[in-house]
């Protein structure tokens, strides 16, 4: 993913958006819920140092971190 992210730019993906996805207004995101994926984002960057993606989410800037959500890696699925 990271090397595709370089290559290509942002990269489409899906999560399962739960309640406490929803919810989430900063720090770094970490849930393991089950559940199906319901929701699609986009992937635009990383941090190895968090273990997480940079995600942007459509929901607009009033949402999570402007707009943004940091993602552990392989959180929600």
């Amino acid at each position: 993913i990271k090397a595709a992210l370089c290559q290509y730019g942002p990269i489409n993906t899906a999560v399962n958006a739960t309640s406490g996805f929803i919810a989430y207004t900063g720090g770094v995101f970490n849930e393991n819920d089950p559940g199906l994926v319901n929701h699609a984002v986009n992937i635009v960057g990383w941090d190895d140092s968090k273990g997480a993606w940079l995600m942007r989410n459509s929901w607009g800037s009033n949402w999570g971190d402007g707009g943004y959500m940091w993602i552990k890696y392989g959180s929600n699925r």
